[in-house]
């Protein structure tokens, strides 16, 4: 219905509705760092992010050029995110930098819509993005440095079918694990330590 709703789950009640979007709403993020923040895409081609502590206030948005799939909060820097759209594109943005700001960069990241995308919370593969499409590969990036591209490390078909979800454990302590779903309706975990271009970069 184009909406956000804030819940309470103690009291089971709707503590506050955003209209910002005037499209579904595919996805929302909380802050890891600050918990009155949150992020939120559509399929009218809008980023917001809106502070519950200024409610009144007019959120900061991105005005995209497709439907946004998926965002995640970068977990090194919680300033920044990242967004997967449905022309398989993948970008970053810095908040600090303000409504439309353009990103950090963008990259072509799948053939078609990229549906879901997942940083690695272990510290040894710092910066390690995984993306899921419906092209049925998920693909993992070095996203190390803001300066440069991303660079592709790994790129493979995990028979799930097209992808809709893709997962790291956000624990630091976590094996690089990655829960995969798809079409299929199955969820696989592969431990990507299994491949020989993640050892070599992440010995």
């Amino acid at each position: 219905d184009t909406t956000l709703k804030i819940w309470d789950l103690e009291k089971l009640q709707c503590v506050n509705t955003l209209t910002h979007h005037t499209d579904k709403v595919q996805s929302i993020c909380w802050n890891h760092t600050e918990a009155q923040v949150i992020l939120s895409g559509g399929f009218d081609q809008k980023i917001h992010l809106s502070d519950m502590r200024a409610s009144a206030s007019l959120p900061v948005k991105w005005q995209l050029k497709t439907d946004v799939e998926g965002m995640i909060w970068d977990i090194s820097n919680p300033t920044s995110f990242l967004v997967s759209c449905e022309d398989g594109s993948v970008s970053k943005y810095d908040t600090r930098l303000g409504s439309d700001a353009k990103p950090l960069w963008m990259i072509k990241a799948h053939d078609k819509a990229c549906c879901d995308l997942s940083l690695c919370g272990n510290p040894a593969a710092k910066g390690l993005l995984a993306t899921g499409s419906l092209d049925k590969s998920v693909k993992l990036w070095d996203t190390s440095s803001d300066e440069n591209d991303p660079k592709l490390v790994l790129s493979k078909k995990l028979k799930t079918g097209p992808v809709f979800t893709t997962t790291f454990s956000p624990e630091a302590s976590a094996p690089p694990y990655l829960a995969v779903g798809g079409t299929k309706g199955e969820l696989l975990v592969w431990d990507i330590r299994s491949e020989e271009e993640i050892v070599k970069k992440y010995p």
